[in-house]
């Protein structure tokens, strides 16, 4: 009787080949490398949440549409805005909204943020804000705050109305971030946030749930982040979503700040 081949041993024979390879081109270039790593990672998570975002987005509006009703323009600055689900909560004529600003650092995001852009009635610029036209603009800007304030952020400034959604868990600095939207607001002018509340305090849970979320540190506690600035006035609440797993894990802490 003929011995069988042995595919468990060439398998793993070319996994440790594989990670021998992959191991030494780290070591060779590693910028280069941690670069790819990141890119594939925005287009998976992009991906991922063209199917999800919709889901998530119907999750969190019983929370979101009232707040996102008190946006304010002329100016809005939105950081992390994702696919754009949110547009459609705004309501742009009534609010006067003329200039929204719309942070967006992966690229990979932009498709499908234009198209939402375009239904909810605003002319689409990439990095740029124009002073002359008459539309609505939503201008996007591939960047974060992290490294100080972009060109064009810093030039339609102050505003009228900063949101974040689902997004302050997964910047470098809360702090510093807060304090960079408290310095764009107008006086007068409106924080308006959702976000999910600090629950996990495991590694290894934080390890696993966090790369799902868009690499979101789930054991910050932004809520009180928030309420250490020195807005005028400031609401903030916390709770979960009724029949949400994800929701009971991590709930939503949501309100709105004034400078």
């Amino acid at each position: 009787m003929a011995e069988a081949y042995p595919w468990r041993r060439v398998l793993f024979g070319c996994m440790l080949v594989f990670a021998c390879w992959g191991i030494g081109l780290y070591r060779e270039y590693p910028a280069e490398v941690d670069e790819y790593v990141r890119r594939v990672q925005d287009w998976t998570y992009a991906k991922a949440w063209a199917h999800l975002g919709e889901f998530s987005a119907a999750r969190i509006a019983p929370v979101r549409a009232p707040l996102w009703a008190q946006v304010q323009g002329p100016r809005v600055l939105e950081l992390g805005i994702g696919h754009g689900e949110s547009l459609r909560l705004l309501n742009a004529p009534q609010a006067g909204i003329r200039i929204h600003v719309a942070l967006e650092p992966n690229p990979y995001m932009h498709q499908q943020l234009v198209q939402n852009a375009r239904r909810a009635g605003f002319a689409v610029r990439f990095n740029e804000v124009s002073e002359k036209l008459a539309e609505r603009q939503l201008i996007v800007v591939n960047d974060t705050l992290a490294g100080g304030v972009p060109g064009v952020v810093a030039a339609a400034a102050p505003y009228n109305s900063v949101v974040t959604s689902l997004s302050l868990c997964s910047v470098d600095d809360v702090d510093g971030t807060l304090r960079t939207i408290f310095d764009l607001l107008s006086p007068g002018g409106r924080f308006i946030f959702v976000e999910r509340a600090g629950r996990i305090k495991q590694a290894w849970a934080q390890r696993v749930v966090g790369p799902l979320l868009g690499n979101c540190q789930l054991d910050r506690g932004i809520a009180q982040a928030i309420r250490g600035m020195r807005w005028r006035s400031v609401d903030v609440s916390t709770g979960g979503l009724p029949g949400s797993f994800l929701h009971r894990l991590t709930p939503l802490v949501h309100g709105v700040a004034v400078k």
